[in-house]
C-alpha cells in the first residue's frame, strides 16, 4: 500500500466515524437532501446564512451513507464554515477536476491562499483517490451536488444518478 492509499483509507475512516458539523439544527434557513440510489447514501445539508446572504454562517450535515459519502460531506463542511458560494464552487470544481484525473496546482487558485484554505483542500484532495472505483465517485459527491443546489436556490431532492 502506498503512503497515499494509507492517507486515503486514514482520512476517509477518520470522517466517515468521527464526521464533523454532523448535526441537525432546530431551524435551519436551508435543508436540502440527496440520494445516491446505488449505494443508498442519503445526506441532508443545513445551511444558514449571514445576514449578507452571501456567506455560510452554519453549516452541518445528517445522513447514513457509505464511509465515502459522510466523510467527503464532513471535509465539505469543515472547508465551507464562514465561506461564500463563490469559494464553494471553486472548491466543487476543484474535486470534480481532481476526479477526472487531472493534476490540479492549488496555488494557482486564488481562491485557496489562505492556509487553512490549502490544509482542507489538500484533505479533500484525499477524496480523489475513488476515481480509481468509477461506482464510488456519486459518492464522493453526493454532497456536494446538494451544497451546489442550496447555493442555487433549489428545493427539490436531488438524486446522482
Amino acid at each position: 500500500m502506498t503512503n497515499l492509499q494509507a492517507l486515503y483509507q486514514q482520512v476517509i475512516l477518520d470522517h466517515g466515524r468521527n464526521p464533523r458539523h454532523f448535526s441537525q439544527p432546530e431551524h435551519a434557513q436551508i435543508d436540502q437532501v440527496c440520494f445516491n440510489p446505488l449505494c443508498g447514501d442519503k445526506i441532508h445539508v443545513y445551511c444558514d446564512y449571514a445576514v449578507d446572504r452571501k456567506t455560510f454562517q452554519a453549516l452541518s450535515f445528517t445522513g447514513d451513507g457509505c464511509a465515502i459519502s459522510v466523510a467527503s460531506a464532513s471535509l465539505m463542511m469543515v472547508a465551507l464554515q464562514k465561506k461564500d458560494s463563490a469559494y464553494f464552487y471553486e472548491a466543487f470544481d476543484y474535486l470534480k477536476r481532481l476526479l477526472a484525473g487531472e493534476a490540479v496546482d492549488l496555488s494557482t487558485i486564488d481562491a485557496f491562499s489562505a492556509p487553512e484554505d490549502i490544509a482542507n483542500m489538500r484533505r479533500i484532495q484525499v477524496i480523489a483517490g475513488v476515481k480509481n472505483f468509477p461506482m464510488r465517485v456519486k459518492c464522493a459527491t453526493c454532497a456536494w451536488h446538494t451544497m451546489a443546489a442550496v447555493v442555487e436556490g433549489g428545493s427539490e431532492p436531488i438524486k446522482t444518478e
